[in-house]
C-alpha cells in the first residue's frame, strides 16, 4: 500500500511504503494523528467505522494499490465519549460483532488465550507468575444497551462510571478480537491512535504483542498504529514497519524509519535526565 501525504499545516510531504503492520512514533503535536486520520478518509473502502467524526482529511492523501471492505478508526478520544455520551458511543463496536459469527469470535479469543499462556510461562520462568494478572487485567463486554465488565480479581459489573480508564484499553482487546474475526472474510484497514493510553506497562507491552500476533495471523488484516509508549513499542515491534515522525521548530516534519536503534527522539529522554 503506496501512501503519498501533503498536511500543509505540518509543512509535511512525503509518501511510503506501508506494510501489513505499521506503528508510527513521535511526540505530541508531531502530526501523527493527522497522518492516521488523512488515510483513513482517503482510503477506498466500502464501508467505514470510526470511534469520532471525521469528515474531512487534514490533508491531501493519495493510497495506491490498496482496497478495503473495512476501515475502522479508532483513537482515545472513544473512551471520554462513552463516559459521557453513554452506550451510543459503542454502537460501530456492536455493528462489527454483528458481521461475525460466535464460532469466528470463540475462535479469535482462542488466539488471545494462546497468547497470555505463552506471556505466563515465560513470567513464570522468571518467578514473576503475579505480574501476569496485569497482563489483562480487565476484560470488557459491548452489548446493546450497556457494557459488562470483569476484572482479574473475578468481580463483574456492568457500566464504567466506577472502573478505571483502562476500559479503554479492555475495549481495543475487544474490537481487535472482532476485527480479526472479521478478517475472515473480509479485507480490513484497523487504525489505532494511542490504544495504549491509559495502560500500566504490562497491559501495554500485551496490547502491543496482541496487535502483532493477531494482525501477521490474519491473511486480510492491515492494521496501523501510533503510539508514545515504548512498551507497546517493544510488544508490537517484531514484523512491523515502524516509523518515528519529528517536527522541528520551523513546523516541517520529518520521517524516518526505526530499525531497533536504543535511542528515539522523547523516548531516551527520561532515563538521561533522571537522578
Amino acid at each position: 500500500m503506496k501512501v503519498k501525504i501533503n498536511i500543509k499545516n505540518n509543512s509535511f510531504n512525503d509518501e511510503w511504503e506501508l506494510a501489513k503492520l505499521n506503528v508510527f512514533v513521535g511526540s505530541n503535536l508531531s502530526g501523527k494523528s493527522g497522518i492516521l486520520n488523512c488515510i483513513y478518509l482517503s482510503v477506498d473502502a466500502n464501508k467505514r467505522y470510526s470511534s469520532i467524526s471525521y469528515s474531512i482529511p487534514l490533508g491531501e492523501c493519495e493510497i495506491e494499490d490498496a482496497s478495503f471492505d473495512y476501515a475502522i478508526y479508532v483513537d482515545v478520544h472513544m473512551a471520554t465519549d462513552i463516559i459521557y455520551g453513554g452506550t451510543n458511543s459503542l454502537s460501530f463496536l456492536n455493528d462489527i460483532r454483528n458481521l461475525v459469527t460466535d464460532e469466528e469470535i470463540n475462535e479469535s479469543r482462542t488466539v488471545i488465550e494462546k497468547l497470555l499462556t505463552e506471556l505466563r510461562e515465560k513470567l513464570t520462568s522468571l518467578n514473576l507468575e503475579d505480574e501476569a494478572d496485569y497482563l489483562e487485567p480487565l476484560r470488557v463486554f459491548p452489548t446493546k444497551n450497556e457494557l459488562v465488565w470483569k476484572d482479574f480479581t473475578g468481580t463483574s459489573e456492568k457500566g464504567v462510571y466506577h472502573l478505571s480508564m483502562a476500559f479503554y484499553n479492555a475495549l481495543i482487546v475487544t474490537l481487535i478480537q472482532y476485527v480479526y474475526a472479521l478478517s475472515k472474510k473480509y479485507k480490513v484497514l484497523l487504525i489505532l491512535d494511542e490504544p495504549e493510553t491509559f495502560a500500566h506497562p504490562s497491559f501495554a507491552f500485551f496490547l502491543g504483542k496482541l496487535i502483532n500476533t493477531l494482525t501477521l495471523q490474519s491473511n486480510n488484516l492491515t492494521t496501523i498504529c501510533a503510539t508514545h509508549s515504548w512498551d507497546f513499542l517493544q510488544g508490537i515491534k517484531n514484523g512491523a514497519k515502524v516509523k518515528v515522525i519529528r517536527r522541528k521548530k520551523d513546523g516541517k516534519v520529518e520521517v524516518n524509519e526505526w530499525n531497533g536503534e536504543v535511542y528515539i527522539p522523547g523516548f531516551g529522554v527520561t532515563g538521561m535526565l533522571s537522578d
